[in-house]
């Protein structure tokens, strides 16, 4: 019988949004480790022009429906939610962390006129190695979460975990405004530092 290799697909669908920023044309490869219970990271982007890599840990939740809100006062209530395990960060951690979600459109729509109709897609932050214990810092208990909107595909808002729930736009850190910084990151080995917004 032909041996098989599998990929989680969040580790998948991320390999798949490197190789976008990052493009072979470019002088970029993105890598995975030949064994699935690797420590510390699971992909890797390297630059054939500076010899430089980058390891990514990959971070992934399924999406859970919101509940409306039962008073005017209560908080307030995001259609869709992303839930993730907290984890220690580790001083040799990876250079780069991906917190990915998946969840589905309703009946199927594409979010506008020009994307093709399919039920599910994705969002992702990333963060520094810093960036990333900076986050976790403050947070207390098993688990972190974001809410979201679908109409709103520009901001994940941190609810479990943040001293003013709700209130702390990541939009900095979609996966997108990001793809300059891993950049930056394999051609000098350092990045700019982002800073939580509050809106």
């Amino acid at each position: 019988m032909e041996p098989m290799f599998t990929l989680p697909y969040s580790e998948y669908a991320v390999a798949q949004q490197l190789q976008e920023v990052l493009p072979k044309k470019d002088g970029y490869a993105i890598s995975i480790p030949l064994g699935r219970q690797n420590k510390g990271w699971d992909l890797i982007a390297h630059s054939s022009e500076s010899h430089r890599a980058a390891t990514i840990q990959v971070k992934s939740s399924r999406s859970y429906s919101g509940v409306p809100a039962k008073t005017s006062r209560a908080r307030k209530r995001f259609t869709h939610y992303f839930w993730f395990n907290n984890f220690e960060w580790q001083t040799n951690a990876a250079d780069f962390y991906v917190l990915f979600g998946l969840y589905p459109l309703p009946d199927g729509k594409a979010l506008d006129k020009s994307t093709p109709s399919k039920w599910w897609v994705h969002r992702s932050l990333l963060f520094t190695s810093q960036e990333m214990k900076e986050f976790l810092d403050p947070i207390e208990g098993k688990f972190f979460d974001f809410g979201f909107d679908i109409d709103n595909r520009h901001c994940l808002r941190r609810v479990r975990g943040a001293q003013h729930p709700g209130e702390e736009c990541f939009e900095d850190f979609i996966f997108a405004n990001r793809a300059t910084d891993l950049r930056t990151f394999l051609a000098a080995g350092k990045v700019s530092h982002q800073v939580l917004k509050r809106h």
